[in-house]
């Protein structure tokens, strides 16, 4: 996990203890998929929640060996400033979005990976492409 990612995934865990949930765990496979599909939709120009390909969050997560229950999945992109305002951005964002927020704050998840790639998605956007796994 690089130095952005761990500061989005202590930033999702704050959140989470302010709101009754326990913290969650970094699990090798989800942060494989996080990592992944941060780098696929940007090799693609692909933001969304189903690839390029076809294949799903759950898909996505299956092939990295994530063998658990469901998965739920936030994805984010373009924002600039610097290191920090930009992990505090893709936080705060999911935090102000309804979808993200009910996967940041659904104490049924105990396990997650997050992805980082700083590459560009879409060129009427900044660069960088955020995704978390949860499990």
């Amino acid at each position: 996990m690089t130095s952005l990612e761990k500061q989005v995934f202590d930033n999702v865990n704050a959140q989470r203890t302010a709101n009754g949930c326990a913290a969650l765990v970094v699990d090798a496979s989800l942060q494989k998929a996080a990592h992944d599909y941060a780098a696929e939709m940007v090799r693609t120009h692909n933001f969304s929640h189903t690839s390029a390909s076809g294949k799903s969050p759950t898909d996505r997560v299956k092939d990295a060996g994530y063998t658990r229950g469901g998965v739920g999945e936030n994805i984010a992109m373009g924002f600039e400033g610097d290191p920090n305002g930009v992990v505090n951005n893709a936080t705060y964002g999911w935090m102000s979005s309804s979808g993200h927020r009910a996967n940041i704050l659904n104490c049924g998840y105990t396990r997650t990976g997050v992805g980082y790639d700083s590459g560009n998605i879409d060129p009427n956007y900044a660069d960088g492409s955020w995704v978390q796994v949860f499990g």
